[in-house]
């Protein structure tokens, strides 16, 4: 995860010195104050950020983690995650991230929350990473963990999002709203099944709505197993949503089954919208090289698999796109040192 010119130090004043013992240029010292300057920053605290920022902390690294919403990204929306190394009853997203947030702290890691990445500038060895609100940070290295945004529902090229039961989340407060009333889901993968098994607690008819004919190839089979055992729960495959009829509050919803053209409408409660998300990336424009979705190419260096086109850049698995093999795997977090 971090390159070999990163070098562990006993003390601040050391902690930039560059390889030929001098001091970096003198234009640094005008943006950055020597407080703000760190051998690694971590662009994101999602469990690949905060992975990263526990190993770089625990190793000594002066480590600041910058996030622009709160610490756990997606994942801690998650009403209950099981197949998290550790946790064989399950933990939540929120209480993971919480337990990872003060691990790193507990190692010294800095977290400036609610804080957004602007842009990146490069000066020798070091680099400056502007913030939105201006302030600069110095690095020797910067770990991508951005992830993604969520991508927008849109039925027959509307796009749904001003609704008030239309969500990208199924925490406790969304599910309390859906008692005693049906509900769509729109995807096909971990983050619906999780859905869908949290919200059989309150909702009455839960329906998952899968574009493709299976849904083996992108869920879980645990999940699967669960979700095929209760009655309560209809997986439609080839099908989309179709049409909704709403007056500012959602009231019926109908599912189009693409073999047959038929469909079929449910009066609902909520829907919930988990179709996937796209690569927080657009601060990286025009420095770090990406593909056409956003993605950042990783693999093209000669260096690593994690290796992108400059040096003292790492990208977690859920922004990076390896050129030598295939998309990494969502899951695999961030590697120790």
């Amino acid at each position: 995860m971090l390159t070999d010119d990163i070098q562990r130090t006993q003390s601040p004043s050391t902690h930039f010195l560059n390889a030929t013992g001098s001091q970096p240029e003198s234009r640094i010292g005008k943006v950055v104050t020597p407080g703000d300057m760190f051998d690694v920053a971590i662009v994101g605290a999602g469990p690949a950020g905060l992975a990263a920022a526990v190993y770089a902390a625990s190793e000594g690294l002066r480590t600041v983690v910058i996030e622009g919403n709160t610490p756990g990204g997606q994942a801690g929306a998650s009403s209950n995650i099981e197949n998290y190394l550790g946790f064989p009853t399950g933990i939540t997203g929120r209480d993971l991230a919480l337990r990872a947030e003060a691990q790193a702290q507990k190692f010294g890691a800095r977290f400036e929350i609610s804080r957004y990445a602007n842009r990146l500038e490069l000066s020798a060895k070091l680099k400056i990473l502007q913030l939105a609100d201006g302030k600069s940070l110095g690095l020797r290295a910067v770990v991508i963990a951005t992830s993604s945004r969520y991508r927008k529902l849109h039925v027959r090229g509307q796009e749904l999002g001003e609704l008030r039961n239309v969500h990208h989340t199924a925490t406790p407060h969304e599910a309390a709203e859906c008692a005693n009333k049906q509900v769509i889901i729109v995807g096909g993968g971990n983050s619906a099944g999780q859905a869908a098994l949290h919200l059989l607690s309150h909702a009455s008819q839960v329906h998952l709505v899968v574009r493709s004919a299976s849904v083996h190839a992108t869920m879980s089979a645990y999940l699967l197993r669960r979700l095929s055992a209760s009655p309560r729960v209809t997986i439609h495959v080839g099908a989309e949503l179709f049409h909704i009829a709403d007056d500012g509050q959602l009231s019926t919803a109908t599912i189009l089954y693409s073999r047959t053209l038929r469909t079929r409408t449910y009066a609902v409660g909520a829907i919930f919208s988990m179709i996937g998300s796209d690569p927080n990336t657009d601060w990286l424009t025009g420095t770090v090289n990406l593909e056409e979705s956003g993605f950042v190419l990783t693999g093209d260096a000669g260096r690593s698999q994690f290796a992108t086109n400059l040096v003292g850049f790492s990208p977690s698995a859920t922004c990076a796109l390896d050129l030598s093999s295939e998309l990494l795997p969502l899951r695999a977090g961030a590697l120790p040192s």
